[in-house]
Parts: C-alpha cells; sequence; structure tokens
C-alpha cells in the first residue's frame, strides 16, 4: 500500500484533454505522482495499471464533472491509496 498527493495543477487544466479518460487533467495527476503509465479516470475511479481500482473523493468526482462540462474549475489536491492488485482479474474496488 502506499499513499500518494495528488496535485491537479492550473497547467494541466489548460493544456490536458477533457472528456478523455487516459489523457485527463486527474489521469496525468496521478501519473505525475506516481510515475505509473496507463492510468484511466472515469467519473468515479482511477484505474491504475496493477493496482485495484481507486475510488476517487466525491469533491474530485463532482469535479471531473465540471471539467468534462467545460465549467471552470480550479487546482485540486487530493490524497489516493494505492493497493497491489491482488486478484487474477484486476480492479477490485476497495472504499477509501
Amino acid at each position: 500500500m502506499n499513499s500518494y498527493q495528488i496535485e491537479v495543477t492550473q497547467r494541466m487544466i489548460d493544456h490536458c484533454r477533457r472528456n478523455s479518460p487516459a489523457e485527463c487533467a486527474v489521469a496525468n495527476a496521478i501519473h505525475f505522482a506516481t510515475g505509473i503509465e496507463d492510468i484511466v479516470v472515469d467519473e468515479r475511479h482511477a484505474h491504475v495499471p496493477g493496482c485495484e481500482l481507486v475510488k476517487l473523493p466525491s469533491d474530485v468526482t463532482e469535479w471531473i464533472d465540471r471539467y468534462d462540462e467545460f465549467e471552470p474549475v480550479e487546482p485540486i489536491t487530493f490524497m489516493i491509496t494505492l493497493w497491489p492488485d491482488r486478484s487474477e482479474q484486476g480492479d477490485l474496488a476497495r472504499a477509501g
């Protein structure tokens, strides 16, 4: 288990792709903090290779909704914990 502080910067907001699960600001910020590639973010979760499914905090999911709707958003910081994937199929949900 490893915990990370994720910082979505104004530069990420300005230059990443909205409505793009693999190229959005949140996926980019998680990659920058963890060094892990191929991260995909949906409306409620982050899919991180080699890790269990990450449930995103509610303020982050609300932020993603506004970001994808092209509403104004500010930089955001949040914590995630990555748990090694212990399943054979990957992406088991773990609240946290």
